[in-house]
């Protein structure tokens, strides 16, 4: 689908679009149906991260306030001012998540008031890594990387602290996934499996490689992956380990299956990989400018000015006018069924 315009403008309190700083042409916009809802014109304010859930975009304005509107209307539904940038937000069914420079806190969703907010120690050296934040399970997880590694988590409800893993000295943490129960994180040339009521530590295993991203779980499986390999491990022991033939890969491996992978490459297929090898006959997406990436589960490509979203299978779900590629303008989404939130901007600066 292709938006179309006019669309009616929007308003946030707190935005205040200016024509200086390092951002041009910042807008943010809900499509759904063949046609933009509204339209949010931010000039040069950057809005840091937006996410769809339950009919309400939330979002963060570098330099303004935490902000929920609905999504179908753009009426705002509260506005918190904020003590720290927010980087990313995540979302549960009663809470809002945002991690900050030196913090983590949780917001209530329907009123905007703060639930609970945590100090992260970050010594020198050290910074908070994306994906930032990372809910699921009853638990908020935040990876911390550099010259003291580690991995926080925090009871969702209350905040209490439930785990503080120490990884050493000098790694990054390439991603981290929450499911069935567990916490999986990569760190260097490691995989670690963490029970997330408890915080035990069940296993650390070492495939063999660096993992390059996030890794994905399910079913007692945890699959990690770099530019050349993807290994399943079970049990902190390597199941199986493949080669995926991709010259690359754009974003993390995706289980569609307990002995299937998916993963996109930087050529623009996506393999599916399992015990067995790579099947003979990947999915195609086409690319322009700016190549295909792995997204909550569906593949987004921005070519011609126009961002269009694939479900696993090649088929187009959706397609939007954003600019993207062209005139060296990018752009992020959001999606929830049939209603994506769009934000478009004209530098790379995805933070």
């Amino acid at each position: 689908m292709t938006t179309a315009d006019p669309a009616p403008a929007c308003s946030v309190t707190g935005a205040a679009p200016s024509a200086a700083g390092p951002f041009g042409g910042v807008r943010l916009e809900v499509v759904e149906d063949d046609r933009t809802l509204w339209r949010l014109d931010l000039g040069s304010q950057f809005l840091r991260h937006h996410v769809l859930d339950d009919g309400v975009l939330f979002g963060s304005l570098r330099g303004g306030p935490i902000f929920a509107i609905d999504a179908a209307t753009c009426r705002e539904l509260w506005n918190a001012p904020q003590i720290f940038p927010a980087i990313r937000l995540a979302t549960d069914d009663d809470a809002l998540f945002t991690v900050e420079e030196v913090s983590v806190a949780a917001i209530g969703r329907d009123d905007g008031r703060q639930r609970w907010r945590h100090l992260l120690e970050v010594p020198d050296g050290s910074a908070i890594q994306a994906p930032d934040i990372v809910v699921g399970d009853g638990v908020v997880v935040v990876p911390v990387g550099g010259s003291a590694a580690r991995l926080d988590g925090f009871d969702a409800g209350d905040g209490a602290p439930r785990f503080s893993i120490d990884l050493g000295a000098d790694l990054t943490v390439t991603g981290v996934a929450v499911g069935d129960g567990s916490v999986a994180a990569t760190a260097g040339d490691r995989v670690l499996l963490v029970d997330a009521t408890s915080g035990a530590l069940l296993w650390t295993a070492e495939p063999g490689f660096a993992p390059t991203g996030a890794p994905a779980t399910a079913e007692g499986l945890v699959v990690a992956a770099d530019g050349t390999r993807v290994a399943a491990i079970e049990d902190g022991r390597v199941a199986w380990m493949v080669d995926h033939g991709a010259p690359g890969l754009l974003g993390p491996p995706t289980l569609a299956g307990r002995d299937r992978v998916l993963v996109l490459g930087a050529d623009g297929l996506l393999r599916t990989v399992g015990p067995t090898g790579v099947e003979p006959t990947p999915v195609a997406f086409p690319a322009c400018c700016t190549s295909p990436r792995l997204d909550d589960g569906f593949v987004v490509v921005d070519r011609g000015g126009t961002t269009t979203g694939f479900d696993l299978e090649g088929r187009e779900l959706w397609s939007v006018r954003t600019g993207a590629d062209a005139a060296g303008r990018f752009a992020r989404v959001a999606v929830e069924g049939d209603r994506i939130a769009v934000l478009a901007w004209s530098t790379p600066d995805a933070r």
